[in-house]
């Protein structure tokens, strides 16, 4: 950018001296203030027949930047966060993020920042709820030293719920995600359907698994604690155009725990009624 900057500058230069000059000529012969002015004018023009001389380099020099832009959008690595434990259990949580560099090395941003600004990944929204952009968590065992890797996909956890009542009531101790599992190929194309599904694992990162359905957008849920169930709703792209519209269809949902584990029931409330 400073390059561009400095080649309009010359440009600029080249074009006030091409006029100077004609207007000096033509007041050494007395030539009338009309004359002059056409001067200036030829003068101009004859310092645009330098720019098509010139308008390469810039050219060049914006695709340079373009494709620097490009390259530090790919260049980044994938780097552990600072753990964290909910409180009144064992297991450490350690979350792992994207993060952007510069082309010089420095750190730029992670993948919820603007260009010149840095954010945190993870989040603590309330005791229970971390919100992010984490792309995998391991899970470690003090007691034992072993870790547990929540899964191999690609994905990006938007949202952790530790489901603090149900370990209370049952001694079972459960998180919820809430997780972009959208395939990269399909990002790229803006699939604005398939950005979010339900998960569910055991406290230690164990027995990781969706309780969206195939092709459903998981929209909200609500823990209700007496009752010891999590209702949630998502829609079915019924017609597979990935856009939710009159066609598609809206399901309902409660997980019902237990001492034994849990159990997804899908409900119609108008049927029972």
């Amino acid at each position: 950018m400073r390059s561009i900057k400095k080649m309009n500058r010359y440009i600029n230069k080249i074009l006030f001296l091409g006029a100077l000059k004609a207007k000096s000529i033509f007041q050494n012969h007395g030539i009338s203030s009309k004359i002059k002015k056409l001067a200036v004018l030829w003068g101009i023009l004859l310092g645009l027949t330098i720019l098509p001389h010139c308008s390469g380099s810039v050219d060049q020099l914006q695709g340079h930047t373009d494709v620097k832009k490009e390259t530090e959008q790919k260049d980044f690595k994938v780097l552990n966060i600072l753990p964290f434990v909910f409180d009144s259990t064992h297991i450490i949580i350690h979350p792992l993020g994207i993060y952007y560099f510069k082309s010089d090395d420095y750190l730029l941003k992670s993948v919820r920042s603007s260009d010149d600004q840095f954010y945190t990944f993870l989040n603590k929204a309330s005791q229970d709820t971390y919100t992010g952009q984490i792309t995998n968590l391991y899970f470690e065992n003090p007691a034992n030293g072993n870790f547990q890797k929540l899964t191999d996909r690609t994905m990006i956890i938007q949202r952790i719920d530790f489901l603090r009542t149900i370990h209370k009531t049952f001694g079972l101790g459960f998180l919820l995600y809430e997780i972009n599992d959208t395939p990269v190929q399909e990002k790229d194309k803006e699939d604005r359907f398939k950005t979010k599904s339900l998960y569910i694992s055991a406290l230690d990162g164990t027995s990781l698994k969706e309780l969206t359905a195939q092709n459903h957008l998981f929209l909200e849920g609500v823990l209700l604690e007496n009752e010891n169930r999590y209702y949630f709703r998502s829609v079915e792209d019924k017609n597979g155009n990935r856009e939710i519209d009159k066609n598609d269809q809206f399901h309902s949902y409660f997980i019902s725990f237990s001492k034994e584990g849990y159990y997804v029931k899908e409900y119609k409330v108008e049927k029972a009624m």
